[in-house]
């Protein structure tokens, strides 16, 4: 039998057109028909007809010869399908690598044939071949990365793995820290390496150089903020003896604390809420269709359990900013793959922390129900959009779907600067590098600067601070690039007003003049409860036209929304006609959008207008 290799034209067509399912190995025809030679039976499939259940145990894989697979997270073929595989796709081969009960079901989409292969056949004729590179990975959910100079890398977050420890001695002292690597295990001829940093060249070469030749190294890429303790925990001497291997990983390693925060917040998750509020002498509390209500079986936390609770999920270089800061972010993913953003403060009762959940998929902007003048912004050659609205207004969510069409419909390159990376984009038909502030670079306004000199058509500042990462944003958009960011203003004319104060007296005409000159719009938004549950985004949003940026230029802001009012045909709209349009339509309350405007006297007499709001709830 030849040995296998991965068909690079088919597995870019795997990463590119198939989304997840670059995931999985993807065998050009040649090793297909070998395959196909060596297996010998055939198993066929009718549609509908399960091919592989979820929690069962490794004992085979298999590949398609003809037909689709749809794979599933339960074990209901009419659930809600992450990925479908066709011809000349391995599954199965995770749970084979990680020895651990199948994560997804597999059922057939028409009819399928498949051959089936023994976990033995997999490590032997599969695995120990040079040239095959497999992602170890804990999920399907898990999205690929984007490949760098080597072979496919995935994130991996959720868990822990058994390193043994054995192996770093192989490596010269220093040699670890030095290039942030560290080996995990070997299997068959291969060592599984761990990084977080894409390895160049020379990284490679002195590896290989240090190595035996019986080694061949299969780097696997880990998040900074997950590597970074995984690195020290190891290094340090938290793990000088492998895991036994009978006992579960997390146990063995996951502290108390950690077992109890990943509960919480997959509690949360599955009562679809958005944060988890940690302060000292306080019950925790989530925030659940807007509202914040105590996390139930759950007791007051002491002066210290906070800290101590929140010291293992950050890096210690985040410990030693809050020290002397008392306000940092990170970011965090539990055992189960949640990630959410972090962030630890100090009140006079001790310490805090707030964990906002970020959906693992990124939802696109026909499934968010958007406004479709938003893809406009999408195709533009460059220019400023900015997004806005108070903190859990679905800022971040917005910008994520507008920068996945972009992902989706564009050829183009695409820089992602934010603090921490929230929503994971993978390269679709666009190339997407994603940075994070204190990880991958020291500022917003610092990437802004070097991102000159990487030759993006797309930047996406996560927020903006400060008048000098404004400053970048608007040379950015100056010099022929299409920039994305967020603010915390609630109407367009307040964020241009907020935009030119935060500059001294003698430069704001300057920056009116680039304001007038390359802002696109302005998307301002704010999350409404529902009638029923859930929340729902109303938003303001201005399309800057000739007569706007002539408005912008010469100070009058005050009178953008009159222009706004006058020019709806093209998209504009105002905050409380969108208010008042929910309520007409039952989608909130009449309390609710009261509750949202920030003008209350304009939109009762609206509501009023419309008999949608009674007389005992008028404005007093």
């Amino acid at each position: 039998m030849k040995k296998f290799e991965i068909d690079n034209e088919l597995k870019a067509l795997s990463c590119k057109k198939l989304g997840l399912a670059g995931m999985f190995v993807f065998l050009g025809e040649e090793k297909l028909n070998e395959l196909v030679d060596l297996a010998g039976e055939v198993l066929t499939f009718e549609e509908g007809e399960k091919v592989l259940s979820a929690g069962a145990a490794p004992d085979s894989f298999f590949v398609i010869i003809k037909g689709e697979i749809s794979v599933v997270l339960d074990d209901r073929s009419d659930g809600m399908e992450i990925v479908r595989l066709t011809r000349g796709q391995l599954v199965g081969e995770m749970a084979m690598i990680q020895n651990e009960p199948h994560s997804y079901s597999c059922f057939a989409r028409g009819q399928l044939a498949v051959v089936a292969f023994s976990a033995k056949i997999f490590h032997e004729q599969i695995l120990a071949v040079p040239g095959v590179y497999i992602p170890l990975i804990p999920s399907i959910s898990q999205r690929i990365l984007s490949s760098q100079a080597y072979p496919v890398f995935i994130e991996n977050r959720s868990r822990i793995p058994n390193v043994d420890s054995s192996l770093f001695k192989l490596f010269p002292e220093g040699f670890l820290e030095k290039h942030r690597i560290l080996p995990i295990k070997r299997v068959a001829s291969y060592l599984l390496l761990a990084h977080s940093e894409p390895l160049d060249r020379e990284q490679l070469e002195a590896i290989d150089q240090i190595l035996p030749e019986d080694f061949d190294v299969r780097p696997v890429y880990f998040d900074p903020e997950f590597f970074t303790g995984l690195l020290r925990k190891n290094l340090e001497g938290a793990l000088e003896q492998p895991l036994v291997a009978e006992q579960p990983v997390e146990e063995a390693v996951r502290p108390e604390h950690i077992c109890f925060i990943d509960e919480v917040l997959r509690r949360l998750v599955n009562e679809k809420g958005s944060d988890l509020y940690l302060s000292a002498g306080q019950v925790p509390r989530w925030r659940i269709d807007g509202e914040i209500v105590e996390v139930p079986g759950t007791r007051k936390s002491g002066p210290e359990e906070v800290l101590e609770m929140l010291r293992p999920l950050a890096r210690n270089e985040v410990l030693d900013a809050f020290v002397e800061s008392c306000d940092e972010d990170f970011a965090y993913s539990t055992c189960e793959g949640f990630r959410f953003r972090v962030n630890l403060l100090r009140d006079h009762n001790g310490i805090s922390a707030v964990f906002r959940y970020i959906p693992g998929e990124i939802s696109s902007l026909e499934a968010l129900g958007l406004p479709e003048i938003l893809t406009s912004f999408c195709t533009q050659p460059k220019g400023l959009v900015l997004v806005t609205g108070p903190t859990g207004s679905g800022k971040s969510t917005t910008m994520s779907a507008m920068i996945d069409w972009i992902n989706r419909n564009r050829k183009c390159h695409i820089l992602t600067i934010e603090d921490p990376i929230e929503f994971v984009h993978g390269s679709q038909k666009a190339l997407v590098n994603q940075r994070e502030v204190g990880v991958h670079t020291r500022s917003f306004a610092k990437a802004l600067r070097a991102g000159l000199r990487e030759n993006p058509d797309v930047v996406m500042v996560g927020e903006i601070r400060d008048n000098e990462t404004m400053a970048m944003a608007l040379e950015t958009a100056n010099t022929g690039h299409l920039v994305f960011a967020t603010m915390h203003t609630a109407t367009a004319a307040s964020t241009i007003d907020r935009v030119v104060d935060n500059f001294p007296a003698e430069s704001q005409n300057q920056i009116r003049m680039f304001l007038a000159d390359n802002l696109l719009g302005v998307v301002c938004q704010t999350l409404c409860r529902r009638v029923t549950r859930g929340c729902v985004p109303a938003f303001e949003i201005m399309i800057v036209d000739p007569a706007m940026a002539n408005l912008i230029r010469t100070g009058k802001s005050y009178m953008l929304p009159n222009s706004m009012q006058t020019a709806q045909a093209k998209g504009n709209r105002l905050l409380n006609d969108d208010l008042c349009q929910l309520v007409k339509n039952g989608v909130i309350a009449a309390e609710e959008a009261m509750n949202k405007t920030r003008d209350r006297a304009e939109l009762e007499r609206k509501l009023a207008q419309n008999s949608l709001l009674q007389p005992e709830k008028k404005l007093e």
